[in-house]
């Protein structure tokens, strides 16, 4: 080996020492210190609201044009069938409506209903109090 290599490897002998003692400094110094840790919670994904279907039956023009790809004339000639044929016996039926094809059909179906109610479960029914005597 040559003077320059002895140098260079006592050069690097020593910063490896400097490194490895500036290392156990501050190693030492941590044990003493307390840490907190503190995790950020995420934010609920938002959902889509909850939504009543379209009523075919009721549903107006303003309402109607709410579905996708259902614009003033559609929503016009529903009403017009509707009024023509009576109420929709089925949600399929408004692809009896001129304009309102399988895959309008598709785009919608699960936006519609042809049912008065929105109730699930059983019925409620209404009964007569006797009167008091």
């Amino acid at each position: 080996m040559t003077k320059t290599d002895w140098a260079l490897l006592a050069v690097t002998v020593s910063f490896v020492l400097i490194l490895t003692a500036m290392y156990s400094r501050d190693q030492g110094g941590r044990d003493a210190m307390t840490y907190t840790i503190t995790t950020a919670h995420a934010a609920p994904e938002p959902t889509a609201p909850q939504v009543q279907p379209i009523n075919l039956n009721t549903g107006g023009l303003d309402e109607l044009m709410l579905l996708p790809g259902i614009g003033e004339v559609i929503a016009r000639r529903i009403i017009s069938y509707r009024e023509e044929h009576g109420p929709f016996q089925s949600i399929e039926e408004i692809m009896n409506v001129s304009g309102i094809g399988e895959a309008t059909f598709a785009d919608i179906k699960e936006q519609i209903t042809v049912q008065t109610s929105w109730k699930k479960g059983p019925s409620s029914r209404c009964e007569k109090r006797p009167e008091a005597a």
